[in-house]
Protein backbone atom coordinates (compact mmCIF):
# COMPACT_ATOMS: atom_id res chain seq x y z
CA UNK A 1 0.00 0.00 0.00
CA UNK A 2 1.30 3.44 -0.86
CA UNK A 3 1.69 5.86 2.02
CA UNK A 4 -0.78 8.72 2.02
CA UNK A 5 0.67 12.24 2.14
CA UNK A 6 -0.22 12.42 5.84
CA UNK A 7 1.70 9.25 6.56
CA UNK A 8 4.69 10.65 4.69
CA UNK A 9 4.39 13.88 6.66
CA UNK A 10 4.51 12.10 10.00
CA UNK A 11 7.23 9.76 8.77
CA UNK A 12 9.61 12.59 7.90
CA UNK A 13 8.71 15.05 10.69
CA UNK A 14 7.18 13.84 13.92
CA UNK A 15 8.00 10.26 12.98
CA UNK A 16 11.74 10.90 12.74
CA UNK A 17 12.56 9.66 16.23
CA UNK A 18 15.96 10.56 17.64
CA UNK A 19 16.93 7.65 19.89
CA UNK A 20 20.14 7.61 21.92
CA UNK A 21 22.19 4.44 21.61
CA UNK A 22 24.36 5.24 24.61
CA UNK A 23 23.84 6.58 28.10
CA UNK A 24 24.70 10.11 29.18
CA UNK A 25 27.98 9.04 30.70
CA UNK A 26 29.33 8.23 27.25
CA UNK A 27 29.03 11.77 25.93
CA UNK A 28 32.33 13.58 25.78
CA UNK A 29 33.47 17.05 24.90
CA UNK A 30 34.02 16.23 21.22
CA UNK A 31 31.40 17.75 18.87
CA UNK A 32 28.90 15.45 17.18
CA UNK A 33 29.47 14.92 13.45
CA UNK A 34 27.42 13.30 10.73
CA UNK A 35 29.42 10.10 11.27
CA UNK A 36 27.98 9.82 14.81
CA UNK A 37 24.47 9.18 13.46
CA UNK A 38 23.00 6.02 11.99
CA UNK A 39 19.61 5.30 10.41
CA UNK A 40 18.12 1.98 11.51
CA UNK A 41 15.74 -0.25 9.58
CA UNK A 42 12.27 1.30 9.12
CA UNK A 43 9.38 0.27 11.37
CA UNK A 44 5.96 0.08 9.69
CA UNK A 45 2.42 -0.08 11.06
CA UNK A 46 -0.54 0.41 8.72
CA UNK A 47 -0.01 3.61 6.71
CA UNK A 48 2.81 4.77 8.98
CA UNK A 49 6.56 4.19 8.65
CA UNK A 50 9.21 5.44 11.10
CA UNK A 51 12.94 5.66 10.40
CA UNK A 52 14.78 5.67 13.78
CA UNK A 53 17.95 7.79 13.93
CA UNK A 54 20.42 6.78 16.64
CA UNK A 55 23.50 8.52 17.99
CA UNK A 56 26.41 7.47 20.17
CA UNK A 57 26.31 10.82 21.98
CA UNK A 58 23.79 12.51 24.25
CA UNK A 59 23.07 16.24 24.33
CA UNK A 60 20.97 18.17 26.81
CA UNK A 61 18.25 20.05 24.92
CA UNK A 62 16.00 20.75 27.92
CA UNK A 63 16.81 24.47 27.87
CA UNK A 64 15.47 25.01 24.35
CA UNK A 65 11.91 26.04 23.54
CA UNK A 66 9.92 25.43 20.35
CA UNK A 67 8.15 28.06 18.29
CA UNK A 68 4.74 26.76 19.39
CA UNK A 69 5.73 26.92 23.08
CA UNK A 70 7.13 30.43 22.72
CA UNK A 71 4.12 31.84 20.89
CA UNK A 72 1.62 30.20 23.27
CA UNK A 73 3.46 31.67 26.27
CA UNK A 74 3.57 35.11 24.64
CA UNK A 75 7.37 35.28 24.98
CA UNK A 76 8.01 34.81 21.24
CA UNK A 77 6.48 37.29 18.82
CA UNK A 78 6.21 36.91 15.04
CA UNK A 79 4.80 39.81 13.06
CA UNK A 80 4.87 41.53 9.68
CA UNK A 81 7.78 43.80 8.76
CA UNK A 82 6.90 47.29 10.02
CA UNK A 83 4.42 46.06 12.68
CA UNK A 84 6.98 45.43 15.43
CA UNK A 85 6.77 48.03 18.21
CA UNK A 86 8.18 48.62 21.67
CA UNK A 87 5.40 46.75 23.49
CA UNK A 88 6.65 43.54 21.87
CA UNK A 89 10.15 44.01 23.33
CA UNK A 90 11.47 43.84 26.87
CA UNK A 91 14.38 46.17 26.15
CA UNK A 92 14.27 49.70 24.67
CA UNK A 93 14.07 49.32 20.95
CA UNK A 94 14.34 51.48 17.84
CA UNK A 95 12.45 50.15 14.80
CA UNK A 96 15.08 49.33 12.12
CA UNK A 97 12.58 47.95 9.60
CA UNK A 98 11.01 50.48 7.28
CA UNK A 99 8.17 50.11 4.85
CA UNK A 100 5.17 47.79 4.83
CA UNK A 101 4.61 44.06 4.89
CA UNK A 102 6.45 41.81 2.43
CA UNK A 103 5.49 38.33 1.22
CA UNK A 104 8.85 36.72 1.99
CA UNK A 105 9.81 38.55 5.19
CA UNK A 106 8.59 38.43 8.79
CA UNK A 107 10.16 39.62 12.05
CA UNK A 108 10.62 37.39 15.11
CA UNK A 109 11.62 38.37 18.65
CA UNK A 110 12.50 35.82 21.33
CA UNK A 111 11.77 37.53 24.65
CA UNK A 112 12.18 34.31 26.66
CA UNK A 113 15.22 33.33 28.71
CA UNK A 114 15.68 30.21 26.57
CA UNK A 115 17.11 29.73 23.07
CA UNK A 116 14.48 29.00 20.44
CA UNK A 117 14.70 26.12 17.95
CA UNK A 118 13.16 27.25 14.68
CA UNK A 119 12.55 24.52 12.09
CA UNK A 120 12.12 24.92 8.36
CA UNK A 121 8.59 23.89 7.44
CA UNK A 122 6.85 25.32 10.53
CA UNK A 123 3.72 27.25 9.52
CA UNK A 124 2.69 30.51 11.15
CA UNK A 125 -0.84 31.81 10.57
CA UNK A 126 -2.23 35.34 10.61
CA UNK A 127 -0.85 38.66 9.44
CA UNK A 128 -1.43 39.45 5.79
CA UNK A 129 -1.20 35.76 4.84
CA UNK A 130 0.04 32.46 6.31
CA UNK A 131 3.77 31.79 5.92
CA UNK A 132 6.23 28.92 6.34
CA UNK A 133 9.69 29.21 7.91
CA UNK A 134 12.32 28.77 5.19
CA UNK A 135 15.34 27.46 7.11
CA UNK A 136 16.44 25.87 10.38
CA UNK A 137 18.05 28.15 12.94
CA UNK A 138 18.55 28.79 16.65
CA UNK A 139 17.43 32.19 17.96
CA UNK A 140 19.26 33.27 21.15
CA UNK A 141 17.42 34.01 24.38
CA UNK A 142 16.20 37.61 24.76
CA UNK A 143 17.16 38.25 21.16
CA UNK A 144 17.12 41.36 19.08
CA UNK A 145 14.56 41.26 16.24
CA UNK A 146 15.38 38.52 13.70
CA UNK A 147 14.57 38.95 10.02
CA UNK A 148 12.89 35.68 8.98
CA UNK A 149 13.11 34.29 5.48
CA UNK A 150 9.62 32.87 4.81
CA UNK A 151 7.35 31.72 1.99
CA UNK A 152 3.61 32.25 1.59
CA UNK A 153 1.40 29.16 1.88
CA UNK A 154 -1.91 30.99 1.43
CA UNK A 155 -2.07 32.29 -2.13
CA UNK A 156 -4.72 34.94 -2.71
CA UNK A 157 -5.10 36.62 0.71
CA UNK A 158 -3.36 39.92 1.48
CA UNK A 159 -5.56 41.25 4.28
CA UNK A 160 -4.42 41.37 7.89
CA UNK A 161 -6.35 39.01 10.17
CA UNK A 162 -4.19 39.63 13.26
CA UNK A 163 -1.16 41.71 14.19
CA UNK A 164 0.72 38.74 15.65
CA UNK A 165 1.10 35.28 14.13
CA UNK A 166 0.01 31.99 15.67
CA UNK A 167 1.21 28.42 15.06
CA UNK A 168 -2.16 26.67 14.61
CA UNK A 169 -1.15 23.71 16.80
CA UNK A 170 2.29 23.26 15.23
CA UNK A 171 1.37 22.60 11.60
CA UNK A 172 4.44 21.38 9.67
CA UNK A 173 4.57 21.39 5.87
CA UNK A 174 4.78 18.01 4.20
CA UNK A 175 8.22 17.22 2.68
CA UNK A 176 7.22 17.76 -0.97
CA UNK A 177 6.28 21.39 -0.23
CA UNK A 178 9.07 21.98 2.27
CA UNK A 179 11.59 21.07 -0.44
CA UNK A 180 10.34 23.94 -2.62
CA UNK A 181 11.01 26.41 0.20
CA UNK A 182 14.30 24.99 1.53
CA UNK A 183 16.01 23.74 -1.64
CA UNK A 184 14.49 25.55 -4.63
CA UNK A 185 13.58 28.67 -2.57
CA UNK A 186 10.95 29.47 -5.16
CA UNK A 187 7.70 31.12 -4.07
CA UNK A 188 5.73 30.10 -7.17
CA UNK A 189 6.80 26.47 -6.73
CA UNK A 190 5.66 26.62 -3.09
CA UNK A 191 2.24 27.91 -4.18
CA UNK A 192 2.00 25.22 -6.87
CA UNK A 193 2.94 22.48 -4.40
CA UNK A 194 0.38 23.74 -1.85
CA UNK A 195 -2.31 23.67 -4.54
CA UNK A 196 -1.37 20.14 -5.58
CA UNK A 197 -1.37 19.01 -1.94
CA UNK A 198 -4.83 20.45 -1.28
CA UNK A 199 -6.15 18.81 -4.45
CA UNK A 200 -4.68 15.51 -3.31
CA UNK A 201 -6.36 15.89 0.10
CA UNK A 202 -9.74 16.47 -1.53
CA UNK A 203 -9.36 13.59 -3.98
CA UNK A 204 -8.36 11.23 -1.20
CA UNK A 205 -11.27 12.40 0.98
CA UNK A 206 -13.75 11.78 -1.86
CA UNK A 207 -12.22 8.36 -2.51
CA UNK A 208 -12.52 7.28 1.13
CA UNK A 209 -16.05 8.59 1.64
CA UNK A 210 -17.77 8.91 5.04
CA UNK A 211 -16.31 6.68 7.78
CA UNK A 212 -18.16 3.46 8.47
CA UNK A 213 -19.86 3.33 11.88
CA UNK A 214 -18.62 0.73 14.39
CA UNK A 215 -20.60 -2.50 14.57
CA UNK A 216 -23.89 -2.08 16.38
CA UNK A 217 -23.98 1.73 16.03
CA UNK A 218 -25.77 4.09 13.67
CA UNK A 219 -24.13 6.30 11.06
CA UNK A 220 -23.18 9.66 12.61
CA UNK A 221 -21.73 11.27 9.47
CA UNK A 222 -24.17 11.72 6.59
CA UNK A 223 -23.15 11.79 2.95
CA UNK A 224 -24.37 15.40 2.75
CA UNK A 225 -22.37 16.61 5.75
CA UNK A 226 -19.30 14.77 4.52
CA UNK A 227 -19.61 16.40 1.09
CA UNK A 228 -19.94 19.82 2.76
CA UNK A 229 -16.72 19.22 4.69
CA UNK A 230 -14.93 18.23 1.48
CA UNK A 231 -16.26 21.42 -0.14
CA UNK A 232 -14.78 23.46 2.72
CA UNK A 233 -11.46 21.75 2.04
CA UNK A 234 -11.68 22.68 -1.64
CA UNK A 235 -12.66 26.27 -0.83
CA UNK A 236 -9.83 27.32 1.47
CA UNK A 237 -6.61 28.90 0.21
CA UNK A 238 -4.83 28.21 3.52
CA UNK A 239 -2.66 25.11 3.90
CA UNK A 240 -3.07 25.32 7.68
CA UNK A 241 -6.88 25.42 7.44
CA UNK A 242 -6.82 22.50 5.01
CA UNK A 243 -4.80 20.52 7.53
CA UNK A 244 -7.35 21.43 10.23
CA UNK A 245 -10.27 20.26 8.09
CA UNK A 246 -12.31 17.65 9.98
CA UNK A 247 -11.68 14.91 7.40
CA UNK A 248 -7.93 15.51 7.12
CA UNK A 249 -7.58 16.01 10.87
CA UNK A 250 -9.31 12.70 11.65
CA UNK A 251 -6.74 10.82 9.53
CA UNK A 252 -3.93 12.83 11.15
CA UNK A 253 -5.14 11.84 14.63
CA UNK A 254 -5.33 8.18 13.61
CA UNK A 255 -1.83 8.20 12.14
CA UNK A 256 -0.45 10.04 15.15
CA UNK A 257 -1.99 7.36 17.38
CA UNK A 258 -0.22 4.72 15.28
CA UNK A 259 3.05 6.60 15.73
CA UNK A 260 2.60 6.74 19.50
CA UNK A 261 1.86 3.03 19.62
CA UNK A 262 4.98 2.25 17.58
CA UNK A 263 7.27 4.39 19.72
CA UNK A 264 5.94 2.77 22.92
CA UNK A 265 6.44 -0.75 21.59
Amino acid sequence: MKLSFLAILITLTAGLALISAANAGDSGSMPTTINDYKILAPISHGDLTIFPVVSARVHDTSEFITLDEGIRSGEVVVTEVGNLHSTMRRRPYVQPYRGGAEVNRLVLVNNSKHPLILLAGEVVTGGQQDRVVGKDRIVPAESDPVDLSVFCVEHGRWTETSEKFDTHASVMLQPSIRKKAMAEQNQQQVWDAVGQSKASMSARAMQLGPPRPPNGTTQTVTVESYAATVQQLDGTSSYAKARENAIVNSRWIRLWSQYRNLTRA
